[in-house]
């Protein structure tokens, strides 16, 4: 009796011990899976913010200036005045208009106008990345450029350089603009419109005005000055004021004087007409081609571009949701600019990888419920 009493003993306690192990084994295993699977949806959730904030300051990038648009991230308002008497020499402005627009396509279906000066102004947006200036807005058939705000434009030697640099743009825009000032109508008829550019240098307040679509405005006497410089100036000429032309290098232009000119406001005043460049760079401006991603952000969601994901990462992912990961890392890293191309090693690698990577997804109203029902079905 002793003895069957024992084994009975020993056989509960080794019943209970193999139930304390297999509970928590079990357990463990539990433990594991709701933590392998709150990581993995971290990691994608992680990715997927950087994406949407790469996303929104993209878009606030092509309305601001990049250190007007991080300022308004920190919650700052930013306004700050632009002094002629300090050593930068304020700031430098050009007004550029075509002439007789509105006389000239009064004919025009709204599709021809709209796409002409799309046409145009794509094409001086990209001069304004070659020249190193900035687009303040466009207003009608006028195109407003500004240097010297918000970063200071000067040389090597510390000498103000932003009159220098609008001169080199307006010559650009002038000599260089054949092709986008020619339209071709839906009917087959050819037209050729003309400009005319007006330049003056001052002081400038800028900050930016609004609540509903915020802009960066300039304000001051020397904005209107400059528009009264392009309004007076004669048709295929860049005129510009006495503060502007001492700002430039002596031998780099070609520039006459121009009868005093009666300017509203001002009275009559001394002008100047930039004829043409005299240096090298300006031979060869028309040659040149903007590579500025900002402007590309459009067409790079649309096609796609094939990049290689560098995150340990990216092996917890099922490989049915590896391609939807990379599009939204390629797409991340493309909008923030940090993008590289490819090195050898990385091309022979993804030409070698069985992962499927399909265009990125394009941004609709719906990408914040796509995102979701992404991740509601990521760990199924």
């Amino acid at each position: 009796m002793k003895l069957e009493a024992f084994e009975v003993r020993q056989s509960m306690k080794d019943f209970l011990m193999f139930s304390y192990i297999t509970v928590c084994f079990f357990m463990t295993s539990v433990m594991g899976q709701f933590l392998e699977f709150k990581s993995r949806k971290s990691f994608y959730m992680k990715h997927r913010l950087a994406l949407e904030q790469a996303r929104s300051f993209s878009i606030l990038k092509q309305v601001l200036p990049i250190s007007v648009a991080k300022q308004l991230k920190k919650g700052k308002r930013f306004a700050k005045e632009h002094k002629f008497e300090h050593a930068t020499r304020g700031v430098s402005v050009l007004f550029i208009q075509i002439f007789d627009f509105e006389e000239e396509t009064s004919d025009f279906a709204p599709d021809e106008i709209v796409g002409f000066l799309n046409r145009l102004f794509s094409h001086f947006d990209d001069l304004t990345t070659i020249h190193d200036v900035f687009k303040v807005e466009t207003v009608g058939e006028v195109y407003m450029v500004a240097c010297g705000c918000p970063e200071k434009a000067m040389t090597d030697t510390d000498k103000p350089d932003h009159a220098r640099r609008l001169a080199d743009f307006a010559v650009n825009v002038m000599y260089h603009s054949d092709g986008p000032l020619t339209f071709v109508r839906n009917d087959g008829t050819v037209m050729h419109f003309k400009i005319r550019i007006g330049c003056n240098t001052g002081t400038v307040i800028a900050g930016v005005i609004g609540q509903k679509l915020p802009r960066y405005r300039l304000i001051g006497d020397t904005v209107n000055v400059a528009s009264r410089m392009e309004s007076t100036a004669k048709v295929g000429t860049i005129q510009c004021t006495q503060r502007f032309k001492d700002l430039l290098p002596p031998n780099d232009y070609k520039i006459r004087p121009r009868q005093k000119v009666l300017v509203k406001g001002k009275g009559l005043m001394d002008v100047w007409i930039i004829e043409s460049g005299l240096t090298p760079r300006h031979k060869r401006t028309s040659q040149l081609k903007a590579d500025n991603k900002e402007l590309n952000t459009l067409s790079f969601l649309q096609n796609g571009r094939k990049i290689v994901a560098k995150n340990k990462g990216l092996a917890k992912l099922r490989s049915k949701y590896r391609s939807d990961f990379l599009s939204i890392k390629r797409e991340s890293q493309f909008l923030q600019g940090i993008t590289e191309p490819f090195s050898l090693k990385e091309k022979e690698s993804y030409l070698n990888s069985k992962i499927d990577v399909p265009p990125p997804p394009k941004i609709t109203t719906d990408s914040r419920e796509e995102s979701l029902s992404i991740v509601n079905t990521f760990f199924e």
